[in-house]
């Protein structure tokens, strides 16, 4: 009969660790059925093509998965978050993906991801201590035209320059 021992490695190699991938791949499989399973990452480039930002994302069974969100310290607070977050969107709804999740910390995006229309979902307290961690979701994507902004609830100021026309 055959012995199985448990082993611990703090650097395991990449090739162990693709075994256990693809086990768990062709165990999901097997449950839910396949579906294509795709990445991508959106970049906010300056003219001389440095990464200042950026979005990765991966597609899979109905959903977007934010896996990261980030912007160089000196462009924050300008918008950028905001187009990387509309242009990962935009993209997960041209490939007829319409709803997305992501983890995010208390100290990280969280308050970002809820004024774009994310809701908490779940919440672990106390991690990293003194912070929280959150689940956040969005459901009902819906694709905005490239360039503009939806606004869903105008302020009476947007709807006084819409009736004078402008």
């Amino acid at each position: 009969m055959t012995e199985y021992k448990l082993t611990i490695e703090h650097s395991p190699h990449e090739a162990d660790v693709s075994i256990i991938r693809r086990g768990l791949s062709a165990y999901n499989v097997e449950q839910v059925g396949d579906d294509a399973f795709y990445e991508y990452a959106i970049f906010l480039k300056d003219d001389h093509a440095r990464i200042n930002g950026g979005a990765f994302a991966e597609l899979m069974w109905g959903w977007v998965g934010i896996l990261s969100l980030w912007v160089a310290r000196d462009l924050r607070g300008q918008g950028h978050g905001g187009r990387l977050l509309a242009a990962l969107e935009h993209e997960a709804v041209i490939r007829g993906y319409t709803h997305s999740f992501l983890i995010a910390g208390s100290f990280q995006s969280a308050a970002f991801f809820i004024e774009n229309g994310y809701g908490v979902f779940g919440k672990l307290e106390n991690y990293p201590p003194g912070h929280k961690l959150y689940w956040l979701k969005k459901e009902n994507l819906i694709e905005q035209p490239h360039g503009f902004a939806i606004i869903t609830n105008p302020s009476e100021e947007q709807l006084a320059i819409l009736r004078r026309g402008v």
